[in-house]
């Protein structure tokens, strides 16, 4: 529970996956299921999983005619346009076919318009051939806002191979999540009681105004009475937070 202002905040758990089959344990043989797409080299292997039975193997897609090739798997779904998410998720390769050269793997959240086109994106840090062998690795894109006339949020995992260099990386555990504190119910606000939080503007409602960087001012008649909560001890707002 944090506190701020007087008003104490009770924080649920994070948010909920928003992709499908983001462990891969869906599909058939190598083939993935329908919700993700592939180009160039990507499967679905039984090798070294971090959990389930499944994980993504991505290759480099050995075209010999451009010095940088790129393999992905990706995965768009539904999103509003103001809200926040991130990419999450682990990634690893394996000794005798670890990333060799210039190699690199990393996982990137586009937003897309109704025309196809990339409105803005944010790429995780990039594992290279230096990253550890033989275990997973976290990467998380951070969160970034869905711009006007965003239609849908895309999940891809990258593997970009340089002058045809061998290796290959697993994925698993892969995730779009919101990355915003969402208010869930609240009783007794106060007018004027100023909320810290996070991502300083993104994801409250008209409900309350930004006061200051990473604060919130609750308006005087903006906020209905909630059912549920007692008329007593004080002010309350239940919140999830990233």
């Amino acid at each position: 529970m944090l506190a701020a202002a007087g008003v104490a905040l009770m924080c649920l758990p994070v948010s909920a996956q928003q992709i499908a089959d983001g462990s891969f344990e869906q599909g058939s043989g190598t083939s993935f299921s329908a919700s993700w797409t592939t180009s160039g080299q990507a499967y679905r292997m039984t090798n070294t999983p971090l959990s389930g039975a499944y994980s993504a193997q991505v290759n480099g897609s050995t075209n010999a005619a451009t010095s940088v090739n790129t393999s992905r798997l990706f995965q768009a779904v539904a999103v509003a346009t103001g809200r926040t998410f991130e990419v999450t998720g682990y990634v690893r390769h394996n000794t005798g076919s670890a990333l060799a050269a210039s190699n690199s793997a990393y996982l990137r959240l586009e937003y897309v318009d109704s025309s196809g086109a990339v409105l803005t994106n944010a790429n995780s840090v990039r594992f290279f051939r230096t990253s550890a062998s033989n275990r997973y690795v976290y990467l998380n894109t951070g969160g970034l806002i869905a711009p006007a006339g965003t239609v849908t949020a895309r999940t891809v995992l990258v593997m970009e191979q340089v002058s045809n260099a061998t290796g290959q990386v697993y994925f698993d555990n892969i995730n779009l999540r919101l990355a915003e504190p969402i208010i869930e119910a609240f009783s007794n606000y106060s007018a004027g009681a100023t909320l810290d939080t996070l991502n300083r503007g993104s994801g409250w409602t008209n409900a309350w105004t930004e006061s200051n960087s990473g604060s919130y001012t609750i308006n005087a008649s903006s906020l209905p009475a909630a059912s549920g909560y007692p008329s007593t001890g004080g002010d309350k707002v239940l919140v999830s937070l990233y």
